[in-house]
């Protein structure tokens, strides 16, 4: 979800052969990665484990407004949009 919307702001990125699989497997998503994350096999461990609310947690998205950034060593939160 990262990469998709990073792709939709900023044209220069470019995603490795990993990064344009995954677009293409959201792609059919349909909009919701969810579906996707439970397949997964870290989803499916912890579901296991009676976590499986966590990676429905995880799933959200723009809880926050604000956006931590990695800058000169430190962590700021830059405002979100």
């Amino acid at each position: 979800m990262i990469l998709r919307r990073l792709r939709r702001r900023r044209s220069r990125v470019r995603p490795d052969d990993a990064g344009r699989a995954v677009l293409r497997v959201l792609g059919r998503g349909q909009g919701s990665a969810l579906p996707v994350r439970r397949r997964a096999a870290a989803a499916r461990r912890l579901a296991e484990l009676d976590l499986g609310r966590d990676v429905q947690f995880c799933a959200q998205l723009d809880l926050h407004d604000v956006l931590p950034v990695f800058l000169e060593q430190r962590v700021e939160l830059a405002p979100g949009d």
